[in-house]
């Protein structure tokens, strides 16, 4: 549902706090393609539904590999940019100390961090990235006391 400027919203979907203002709740993506069925719930399973409908997938067995191998490949691809580019950071952050072989373990290693901790719940994650940040922070005010920049030019 689409309003005009002169039109609003009824009073169940006002929001108190704003006065008439519209609230959002839950933003349905549908609406930015208007050949999309509008839902007010769960907006996935139309989704899929259109898809299934207008993207036709082969249902014979020689395409449908070639497709999956096709999407393999393009992820590889691009993981293998990022395990790359972060061996190369690594690589550059260390002087030339840490070789780039070695800056690749280093990579897969702390991906598999992740996954390890992502399996056991997103809140042992964020603890991990709060407590990588809190590194981070604690050694920038190092720096910071160590150098002992001009205030006046900071």
């Amino acid at each position: 549902m689409v309003l005009g400027p002169e039109q609003k919203m009824s009073d169940d979907s006002v929001s108190g706090d704003h006065g008439e203002s519209a609230s959002l709740g839950t933003i349905n993506p549908a609406y930015s393609n208007p050949s999309l069925p509008q839902s007010p719930g769960d907006s996935e399973e139309y989704f899929a539904t259109y898809f299934n409908e207008k993207i036709s997938i082969p249902e014979e067995e020689v395409p449908r590999v070639i497709l999956w191998l096709m999407v393999e490949l393009a992820i590889i691809g691009s993981d293998m940019q990022e395990v790359i580019g972060s061996a190369i950071a690594i690589n550059l952050l260390s002087v030339g100390r840490v070789p780039l072989w070695g800056g690749v373990l280093i990579t897969i290693a702390d991906t598999f961090v992740f996954l390890f901790l992502d399996k056991y719940g997103l809140r042992k994650l964020e603890a991990f990235f709060g407590f990588l940040i809190t590194i981070m922070a604690l050694t920038f005010g190092y720096e910071y006391v160590t150098v002992k920049p001009s205030q006046s030019q900071v």
